[in-house]
């Protein structure tokens, strides 16, 4: 009895075919069952992450212009740019508002109200620099980011901007609209100034409505 067991390796081990049968055959349907309970969790998972990251990107999207809305500027860019100001600051922040857009939408429809917004993005999407961010806030209203850049810098770009769609109507069929907007801007130093230095943009737009529109202040 110590010899079998010290010995076990030696024992000769013979299984009657039908046995062996069953076995194989056990064994090819448990690895096909791991294969499909695998592939089709697999599949659920990417499925289900998909998903998730679809919902994410309607929520911080506007629906219209495909920008990003305040609350993509809210829960991942500012928090972003304060985890990492070095990579930010100084950040200017410009306030955009279209002109007299009530105007357009009572004259003309809210469908080529909306046109027109979405030709205002396009105008600003293509006078930014890379690193810059435009996100629609509401409305008429936009927000462009210029990480990295001075308040006297902003105001250049911003201007840039104003003219690029003083100079440019909209247009649709017989449709020709000339086109303005109001600029506020203001610069945050640090990640500590931050909201009032869009504050202040806001109140910089206030004042460029007051002062005749059209114009960066």
């Amino acid at each position: 009895m110590l010899y079998l067991i010290a010995h076990q390796a030696d024992i000769p081990a013979s299984y009657p075919p039908e046995h062996l049968s069953r076995f194989f055959a056990a064994f090819t349907a448990f690895i096909f069952t791991a294969f499909i309970g695998e592939y089709f969790w697999q599949r659920s998972h990417h499925e289900l992450t998909k998903d998730n990251l679809e919902k994410l990107r309607q929520a911080n999207t506007d629906p219209l212009t495909r920008l990003p809305n305040r609350r993509f500027l809210d829960s991942v860019y500012l928090e972003r740019a304060m985890e990492n100001p070095v990579d930010y600051f100084p950040l200017s922040a410009v306030v955009v508002d279209a002109d007299h857009f009530k105007a357009i939408n009572d004259q003309f429809g809210h469908d080529v109200g909306d046109n027109v917004l979405i030709y205002l993005t396009e105008l600003m999407k293509n006078n930014i620099r890379q690193s810059d961010l435009v996100a629609r806030t509401g409305g008429e209203e936009f927000l462009i980011l210029y990480p990295k850049t001075s308040l006297s810098t902003a105001v250049k770009l911003a201007e840039n901007i104003r003219q690029e769609i003083a100079n440019k109507p909209f247009k649709q069929g017989d449709i020709s609209l000339p086109l303005s907007a109001s600029f506020g801007v203001a610069t945050a130093l640090t990640d500590t100034n931050i909201n009032a230095a869009l504050k202040l943009a806001d109140e910089n737009l206030y004042l460029a409505k007051q002062r005749g529109r059209n114009q960066v202040v």
